[in-house]
Formats: C-alpha cells, structure tokens, sequence
C-alpha cells in the first residue's frame, strides 16, 4: 500500500515501499561493481625523469653499454639531460645556437629541454635496452606505444635499428625500424636561435611498422606511435631498442623521451549509478508535479 503526504499546495508525494526502495538500492550496487565501458588511457610510461622504483608501471629499465652514459664527449648511450650534456661537452647533442660565440652546426636538446632523455651517438653494434611495464590495467591487448624522436646528420649507409615489443614473453612484434631519406637532397634542419639553418643530406626515417607508414625525423622532438592489436590479455609488455654502430665516424646523435603506452580500461559502475540516479530523481520530479 502506498504512503500518502498531503501538502499545502494540493500536491500529491508518492512513496514507494520499502520492498521496491531495496530493490532499486540492490541494483543500484550490482551497477557500481560492473563495468559500464570501456575507454583508451595512459596505463604505463616511462619519463625518465621519475625513478624506476617510483614508477609502479615500469617494472624494470635495463641499458646494456657503457658503465655510464658518456664514454666520450660523441660516444653517449642512455640516460642524460642538457646540464649534464653540456658539462661532458657533448656539442653535437646540444644545441648551443643562442651563443654568441659559435655556430652550432649539430644540436637536438634546447633551452627548453630541461627533462632527462634517452641520447645515442656513436654506440656499440651489441648495445641494447630493454623497459619492462606492467600493462595489466588493460582489458585487452589492444595497445598504443607512443615516443617522442629527433635526430640530426648524415644517416646514409647507417645500419638499420628497431624498437620491439613483446608480450609475455611472446614473439617480438615490430615497432619502430630506422633508414634513411635516398638521394642527395639535403635536408634542413632549423636550430634554436632561428639565425641558421643547417643543411644535411640523408636524414633519419622511422617507419611505424604496425601501419608500414614512414616519418622523416629531424632535430624537433615528434612523437610517433605504433598500435599493436594481439588477442588475449597480457600483464606484461616488453619494450627494447637495439642500437647499431656504423663506420666512418660521421656525425649522427639521436634521441627520445616520453615513452607512454596507452590502452583499454573500465569505466566504474559508479558512472551508471549517477545515471540511474539522473533519471531517478526525473521521475520523482514528474510524480511530483501530476
């Protein structure tokens, strides 16, 4: 039997029972415990400026190379930043154009570039590094890998090297693959200052293998992605680059940062509780005003 308030302006509020009021409350708390959707966000990175260990989606970040970063002012292979470059008089990795007292021919990292990077000139053909991230967040392996590249010089004749991923330890599927630009028209690269602009052939490419589309990479950090697309649900994505060494000792730096992988997670029931209770309060409103 229904509960009747009588109210001044003649207008009738109606109560539900308590059996139909518990029944709304139990569905109600079956919504918030399942997933209404699902949509794409940020479920692992790697900044390299947060610690590994205060980084609970990077598992692990193995660099296989030198004891440090710096062999030499033109032999760099992992970690680095701009102060720490200019300290190891690391001219072709940073762009010193705003100083009046040269002309800064090579340079990736500006005044701008405060954040720590991963730099590579000159490495051993048998360097590596390998990112281990936890991806369990994900629903599914549907996986977006992004990163951000630059580079400058002479690529002509550089063997190739690739970014891989894997999951769980199954076969590596191909990410990122480096060439060249053919023929001797040289490419310009834009330094800070404005005031040059130094002109190169042969300048580095990335081609996204997932879409087999090429991108020119020049001395502006652009960030590219690879999206991978496996059955199953993985816990684990396993990222490594493999360097190459080439000779003659031209002049060749690379660079990236930001590296971010992006894929499917659950939005909360508690978003189809706000609904229910949206048209909740709709239908009282209505009830309200008959």
């Amino acid at each position: 039997m229904k509960t009747t308030l009588i109210q001044t302006s003649s207008r009738r509020l109606e109560f539900w029972p308590a059996r139909r009021c518990l029944a709304l409350l139990g569905a109600a708390l079956i919504f918030m415990a399942l997933p209404a959707s699902v949509h794409a966000a940020l479920i692992a990175y790697d900044n390299f400026d947060t610690p590994v260990g205060s980084n609970s989606t990077l598992t692990s970040r193995t660099i296989s190379g030198w004891p440090t970063t710096y062999q030499s002012s033109n032999q760099i292979y992992g970690v680095t930043n701009r102060t720490e470059a200019l300290s190891e008089g690391a001219s072709n990795l940073v762009d010193t154009s705003f100083s009046a007292n040269e002309i800064d021919l090579y340079g990736l990292l500006k005044t701008t570039d405060t954040g720590n990077v991963f730099a590579v000139e000159r490495p051993e053909a048998t360097f590596s590094a390998i990112w281990e991230f936890d991806i369990s967040k994900s629903l599914s392996n549907d996986l977006s890998v992004g990163i951000d590249f630059a580079a400058m010089g002479d690529w002509e004749n550089y063997p190739e090297f690739t970014f891989t991923a894997s999951l769980d330890g199954a076969p590596d599927i191909d990410l990122f693959t480096s060439n060249w630009v053919p023929g001797a028209t040289p490419q310009n690269y834009n330094m800070e200052s404005g005031a040059y602009i130094r002109q190169i052939p042969h300048a580095l490419t990335l081609t996204d293998d997932t879409s087999n589309t090429t991108y020119t990479i020049l001395n502006d950090f652009q960030r590219l992605y690879a999206d991978i697309s496996e059955p199953g649900e993985a816990d684990t994505l396993t990222l490594t680059y493999t360097a190459s060494y080439a000779t003659p000792l031209q002049t060749r730096v690379f660079a990236f940062d930001n590296i971010e992988v992006s894929g499917e997670i659950p939005v909360p029931g508690t978003i189809w509780l706000l609904g229910a209770g949206f048209l909740g309060f709709i239908g009282v409103r209505r009830r309200f005003q008959k």
